[in-house]
């Protein structure tokens, strides 16, 4: 991503990038536990949309466009022009050997003729919501704590006496800064609310702060 971003500053100056159609795709739920990340799962669509938010901005976009916002239909006849209306899957059932495919072995694109998109459901499942916007996916979540993390960060014009981003030594001697955001969906402990407040080793996701006279830290 930063290769790429260097080299449209270097031929196209003063030029603002987007990243555009960046998604995952995310089965209404469907949930793995645990911690664990796997394809088709809600938490695994919610990490890769909160990263890939987050590193967008790192490296300099200008904004993100994601793909999509609501699950949507899709037709699915030009894909049993070449696949099996019938399970191929032992065991399966006819309705749903599709979803049963993706989701024991994390496949994304069919295994027979020339290898379409799977669409579980008859769905392109990438949206934030579901198909009827009645179901917020974990990836929701993700996208609004990710924007507004970078939206804030971006802010130019600090307030008067605030000072530039301050290290934090940690006790390795690595240089961190102070970090203090929402939690990410994906690593946020089981019924933990507020805040985070950690070193972080990138400077770009430091937080500004100050000490105000009563001692309370203003971030």
């Amino acid at each position: 991503v930063g290769t790429y971003v260097e080299w449209a500053r270097q031929h196209h100056p003063g030029k603002p990038i987007l990243m555009s159609e960046v998604g995952a795709e995310g089965l209404v739920g469907y949930h793995t536990g645990g911690g664990e990340l796997r394809r088709w799962s809600e938490e695994l669509q919610a990490a890769i949309i909160s990263a890939s938010v987050l590193a967008a901005h790192a490296s300099g976009f200008a904004g993100v466009v994601l793909w999509q916002f609501a699950d949507c239909s899709v037709d699915l006849e030009p894909f049993f022009r070449e696949n099996p209306r019938q399970s191929p899957v032992e065991g399966g059932i006819d309705l749903d050997w599709v979803e049963q495919l993706a989701r024991e072995l994390g496949a994304t694109t069919s295994l027979y003729g020339s290898h379409l998109p799977l669409r579980p459901r008859g769905l392109n499942n990438k949206g934030l919501v579901s198909l009827d916007r009645g179901h917020r996916k974990l990836a929701f979540t993700a996208a609004h704590e990710a924007f507004n993390a970078a939206c804030m960060a971006a802010v130019s014009q600090l307030p008067g006496g605030w000072p530039a981003a301050s290290k934090l030594t940690e006790a390795n001697g690595a240089d961190h800064v102070l970090s203090v955001h929402t939690w990410n969906s994906g690593d946020r402990p089981k019924d933990q609310p507020g805040l985070r407040v950690h070193g972080h080793r990138l400077k770009a996701r430091a937080s500004h702060w100050t000490v105000e006279p009563n001692g309370l830290i203003r971030l």
